[in-house]
Parts: structure tokens; sequence; C-alpha cells
């Protein structure tokens, strides 16, 4: 298409991330519901302010040194999405 890759901006989907981190809470069971809510509504904010990189540390303290491998696909998401920069 003869696209500069200097011409390109790639953005993470809000709805899409907010989604796989959903997906994470529910992974952790030793939460309660509204410990899970309270973790998606910082990381949300955190997706809104800052960007992934944020979030990709919150989901790495969450997923620990041995995750399975729902959490790993999960932590993917944001470790080969989250390069694009801020949600919108």
């Amino acid at each position: 298409m003869g696209v500069k890759p200097d011409q390109i901006n790639e953005l993470v989907d809000f709805y899409h991330a907010v989604e796989h981190l959903g997906k994470i809470a529910a992974l952790q069971r030793r939460w309660t519901a509204a410990e899970r809510q309270a973790w998606i509504g910082r990381q949300r904010r955190r997706l809104l302010k800052a960007g992934a990189e944020e979030v990709r540390v919150a989901i790495d303290a969450v997923c620990g040194s041995r995750p399975g491998k729902a959490l790993k696909r999960e932590r993917e998401y944001f470790k080969w999405n989250g390069g694009r920069g801020r949600t919108d």
C-alpha cells in the first residue's frame, strides 16, 4: 500500500482490553466478586490515564511466577498489544 511505518498509529481497543481484564479477574478464584470488580475498575482507570504499561505490571503481579495456561493467554494479549499505546 506504500504506507510508511511512521505513518501508522495503532491503538488498543478499550472495550476489548477490558474484556481481557474481566477474564483475568475471573481466573482469580480466591477473590470475591467485589474484589474482582474493584481490580477491573482500577485497571480500567489505568488504561484510560496511562496506557497499557501500568496494567501489564498489575497483571504480572496477579499472575505470579507460574500462571496457568488461561492466565498466560490473557497476559499475552497485553504483552503483544500493549506497545500500541493508549486505548481509545
